[in-house]
C-alpha cells in the first residue's frame, strides 16, 4: 500500500502482485531519502514491448526529476529510482556544504 504522497500509475499492462511490491520498495525507499515534505510520482507505461517511466519528487528544498527507457520493468524501476538517488544525493551534500558554512560563519563571529 502506498503512501498519501507517493503514487505509482501504470498504463497499457497490470504489474504482478511480485511487481508492484518490487516498485514499491523502491518508491519507499526514495520516500525516506527525499526530504520530509516530498511528493512523489511515479508513471510507468508499456508500449511495444518497451517500458517507459518518470518520477518526479517535488518539495520545499526543491524538485527532481527522472525518465528511464528499456525492455523490462525492474531495469527501467532501477535506472529511474538509481537517478533519483543521485540528485537526492546531490542534495544532501549541498546542504550540508551549507549548513558547514553557515556554523562556521557563526563561529567566526562569536570569536570576534
Amino acid at each position: 500500500m502506498f503512501l498519501n504522497n507517493v503514487t505509482l500509475q501504470t498504463q497499457g499492462f497490470h504489474p504482478s502482485e511480485l511487481t508492484k511490491s518490487y516498485l514499491q520498495d523502491r518508491l519507499d525507499y526514495l520516500h525516506h531519502a527525499a526530504p520530509s515534505d516530498s511528493i512523489i510520482n511515479a508513471f510507468i507505461v508499456k508500449k511495444d514491448k518497451m517500458f517507459k517511466g518518470r518520477i518526479k519528487v517535488s518539495s520545499s528544498a526543491g524538485s527532481f526529476f527522472a525518465t528511464a527507457s528499456g525492455q523490462h520493468i525492474r531495469e527501467v524501476a532501477k535506472m529511474l529510482t538509481d537517478q533519483i538517488k543521485r540528485q537526492l544525493q546531490k542534495w544532501k551534500t549541498v546542504r550540508l556544504h551549507r549548513g558547514e558554512s553557515v556554523r562556521k560563519l557563526k563561529f567566526l563571529k562569536e570569536i570576534e
